[in-house]
């Protein structure tokens, strides 16, 4: 949202004329999006940490001030649990009135180890989630719950991004297993060769359990 005035209005354009579908942008919201966005085109979502209370305080305005539609996603770190716990995120959920995207806490560059639940932490968290009826939470874990079923295949198995860098170069990236990103010359390409990359033989469908 840095980008001079009529930047990112054009580069969406140009993303969405080519895949002809809404295009993610992700924001931690310290700033409003453009006035000129066209929402038909764009999907905005939000980034929270309501333990970063200096930062957040500011995203909080913004998002309740917003009037488009958007998307959360709050990666739960230890603090998170700690400090708030599950129903304080199913309260806020249901305050915004918005789909929020519940993501475990990864160690990546930047992040560090302590900011990390355990896997009983996180277990125990995602358990008590699952016992609220809220539907603005979303999280895979919480499918366990439901029983939903679903077909186990790349698609669903990895939550694949595909995204264009500033130097027009596109890279891909996953959540389901650790690869470095790859760069490559159009859009085609990128997902042409995340498929090389992660093709694996998989099961048809089945029934997650949760034990």
């Amino acid at each position: 949202f840095m980008t001079p005035k009529g930047y990112l209005k054009q580069l969406i354009d140009i993303c969405y004329n080519h895949i002809h579908r809404k295009i993610d942008v992700y924001t931690n919201f310290t700033l409003a999006p453009p006035e000129d966005l066209d929402y038909e085109k764009t999907h905005i979502i939000v980034g929270y940490d309501p333990c970063n209370r200096k930062k957040q305080t500011k995203v909080l305005s913004n998002m309740l001030s917003f009037q488009e539609h958007y998307s959360v996603s709050m990666i739960i770190t230890k603090e998170f649990i700690e400090q708030y716990g599950a129903e304080w995120l199913v309260n806020f959920a249901k305050k915004i009135k918005k789909k929020i995207h519940i993501c475990n806490y990864e160690i990546v560059p930047g992040n560090e180890w302590s900011h990390r639940p355990s896997p009983e932490e996180f277990a125990k968290f995602v358990i008590e989630l699952g016992q609220y009826d809220c539907k603005y939470l979303s999280f895979k874990g919480l499918n366990a719950f439901n029983k939903i079923e679903y077909e186990d295949t790349k698609s669903h198995r990895f939550e694949t991004h595909i995204m264009m860098t500033p130097m027009m170069t596109f890279t891909y990236q996953t959540s389901g297993v650790r690869k470095p990103h790859r760069v490559n010359d159009s859009y085609e390409n990128a997902q042409e060769n995340f498929y090389k990359t992660y093709k694996q033989p998989y099961g048809t469908n089945r029934i997650i359990t949760f034990k």
